[in-house]
């Protein structure tokens, strides 16, 4: 795989060779969504949930009745290399309840992986790359009820991260004296944390239920730091911009054990490492029936239209079990998504939920 173009030289003057950024910028992103929400094809934003805070809007989480720990854990495998095979952390999230009808909440989510290597051409030689790495996704703030029905939450929304590659690259003459014929080095992009607004509200009545969120532009220094073996270190700074958003979404409960749920979710272009995201939307809905006291049956489906993966529909399943008189659940979701001519990604996901009820 080809993985940089002439043009991305000018990226970071100064560097010689110069920093050559892999194609598909830091990765191909995920949605940073907990079990949940992932059996039930991404519904989230007006699903009442008082355990798992969601960053599409954490204002669901404002009727928490005891403070709750997330932890998640998932695998892949497909024709995505960049998480085919990989176990990941893709979710930890806190929610605290404090007096006066105000959640303290934060978490923090895979965004996105990188993993990859190739061949590149430049002006002056060839070489090869193999990079690693990826970008966070991480919410902190608060979430205060107006009355029995309406929750609003402000806080910050941030991405951060990095990747690192390893670098040969092959002159077709010698280009200075710090740089071999055969020059090795370590070449890492960090991103400091690019932080925005995100403004949730949820109104919640029981039968139905609504949500809303709007997030920001976040911008950020990206620093790039060359270890050169045999050459002299270089570090250079640009500034990086991760677009705002727009999440809505409705959930319906007819019956004392069905809920039933759809969301909207919309981004703007993103530019990062002379790769480009186009903008789009995820069209999301699910299911959720309670088939015993302890016992919860998922699914969902949800249609990408521009973004990482144009086209690509997902269907999801999974349940969630809770245990400890419901101080603690464990939930369970796997979703099957193709794309492209004939791409396929099949995802396990699980997440663990402890609580402890201070306020007593």
């Amino acid at each position: 795989m080809h993985i940089i173009l002439a043009s991305a030289l000018i990226l970071a003057a100064g560097f010689d060779p110069p920093f050559l950024p892999p194609v598909g910028g830091v990765g191909v992103e995920t949605r940073s969504l907990g079990a949940r929400a992932f059996a039930m094809g991404g519904a989230t934003a007006g699903v009442p949930d008082s355990n798992t805070v969601s960053v599409y809007n954490p204002a669901a989480s404002g009727w928490a009745s005891a403070t709750g720990l997330t932890w998640g854990l998932s695998g892949v495998s497909g024709d995505d290399g960049n998480w085919t095979g990989k176990l990941g952390f893709p979710h930890v999230s806190l929610v605290f309840p404090v007096p006066w009808g105000i959640t303290l909440s934060g978490c923090l989510s895979s965004k996105s992986r990188l993993s990859s290597e190739g061949e590149f051409v430049y002006d002056g030689g060839t070489g090869t790359a193999s990079w690693e790495g990826g970008l966070t996704e991480g919410w902190f703030g608060l979430s205060a009820r107006a009355g029995s029905t309406l929750s609003f939450s402000l806080g910050s929304r941030s991405t951060f991260g990095s990747i690192s590659g390893e670098i040969v690259t092959y002159p077709d003459s010698l280009i200075g004296p710090f740089v071999p014929l055969n020059a090795q080095y370590l070449d890492e992009a960090v991103f400091k944390p690019s932080t925005g607004l995100l403004f949730g509200a949820f109104w919640k009545t029981g039968v139905f239920n609504a949500g809303v969120s709007i997030t920001t532009d976040r911008r950020g220094n990206l620093d790039i730091h060359r270890d050169g073996v045999g050459n002299l270190s270089e570090d250079t700074t640009f500034q990086y911009t991760i677009p705002g958003d727009f999440t809505a979404g409705i959930s319906v409960r007819p019956h004392r054990r069905f809920l039933v749920a759809a969301d909207f979710y919309s981004r703007k272009r993103l530019s990062l490492l002379q790769a480009t995201v186009e903008p789009g939307s995820i069209y999301s809905g699910g299911i959720e029936y309670l088939a015993s006291g302890n016992i919860r049956l998922r699914g969902g489906v949800s249609v990408t239209e521009g973004l990482w993966r144009d086209g690509a529909t997902r269907y999801t399943t999974g349940f969630g079990y809770s245990f400890g008189s419901g101080r603690a659940s464990v939930d369970v979701g796997a979703g099957y998504e193709t794309w492209g001519d004939g791409l396929s990604e099949t995802t396990v996901y699980a997440t663990l939920w402890a609580s402890e009820n201070w306020l007593e």
